[in-house]
């Protein structure tokens, strides 16, 4: 029997390897030298003038939410997104009210917007989760998520882009205690949100080989497009700054039952996931669907296929001829 192919893989190489256990066989396993040149290796990047390392992604969104809550009491978000965006909000102690998406790129949200897939969306607002990329700092704060499923991966862990020095401030005492460093009495109240030096050297191994593999996630998504045009599934716009976190393929209801696809796939050793329920769907932001039509519609349709710049040719092939052959 075949292997399962999930839709994400993350990669361990030798060098990353090395970078961890240069940590474990160090004095500091945390509160080192590593987070502050992880964060610094990040601002290179992106061009932010701010990078605050913790532990989650989920982490940064709840920092970066926490300071949004200082002026306002409401945010809107897209109702396609992981739930950790809205649940980071309410924990905060902001109201979430709930946006429909757009119905070409099936991204949204007003002071909170969601990069779907690695979509690029160069709004400016006040918070972007960018756990899937492109990780444009044009936002007050974005966000990373640096978990197994991402582009480069710490483990879990996550940070906060910001050109703010204030807000840089606030996000590092709320990391850790309400201070801003061992050496400081705390401020605020805060939380220990820290990410560890053994998290934080993972990242700068892994953030030296982030170019290379977003060509190869640019070159996969490629294939898969030429693959499956005669079809007639729906795909995103493609765009040169796309990360290709996920490749989701909308398949029209009239034409395909997509939990039957799914299941004829999975029988074939391709997984593939649903990204995601509809925020109004969840017990907890339950609302009319009815009000949502452009989600709604997506989420029917919606199935993401393996996505990796891990994947072989000779996986991408199989992908694409089992996908071919499931909606001939």
């Amino acid at each position: 029997m075949r292997a399962m192919i999930g839709y994400a893989r993350h990669s361990i190489e030798a060098d990353d390897i090395d970078a961890v256990v240069s940590v474990l066989k160090s004095d500091r396993l945390t509160q080192g030298e590593k987070v502050p040149e992880f964060e610094a290796a990040l601002c290179a990047y992106t061009g932010a003038k701010y990078a605050v390392a913790v532990s989650s992604g989920t982490a940064a969104l709840w920092c970066a939410w926490r300071e949004i809550s200082m002026s306002q009491d409401l945010v809107s978000l897209p109702a396609v997104t992981f739930v950790a965006t809205a649940n980071a909000a309410r924990a905060a102690g902001l109201r979430v009210g709930v946006t429909d998406i757009d119905p070409e790129t099936w991204i949204g949200g007003i002071e909170g917007r969601v990069t779907l897939g690695g979509m690029p969306d160069s709004r400016l607002t006040f918070v972007t989760d960018a756990a899937h990329g492109p990780w444009t700092h044009s936002s007050v704060m974005t966000c990373l998520s640096f978990h197994p499923a991402k582009h480069i991966t710490t483990g879990e862990g996550g940070a906060v882009l910001t050109d703010d020095p204030e807000i840089a401030r606030a996000l590092r005492r709320f990391r850790d205690n309400g201070r801003e460093t061992a050496a400081e009495l705390p401020q605020i109240v805060g939380l220990n949100l820290r990410m560890s030096d053994m998290a934080a050297a993972l990242g700068i191994s892994q953030l030296r080989k982030l170019d290379g593999w977003l060509a190869r996630r640019r070159q996969i998504a490629k294939a898969y497009r030429e693959a499956f045009a005669p079809l007639g599934v729906v795909m995103q716009p493609d765009h040169e700054t796309h990360w290709y976190h996920l490749m989701i393929l909308w398949l029209d209801p009239k034409r395909w039952n997509r939990d039957r696809v799914r299941e004829k796939l999975h029988e074939r050793g391709v997984g593939t996931q649903i990204h995601y329920t509809p925020l109004y769907r969840l017990p907890a932001y339950a609302a009319d669907p009815a009000r949502y039509p452009n989600a709604e519609r997506y989420w029917a349709g919606c199935m993401s296929i393996p996505m990796s710049h891990a994947l072989t040719d000779g996986e991408v092939e199989h992908v694409s001829r089992s996908v071919r052959d499931v909606l001939a």
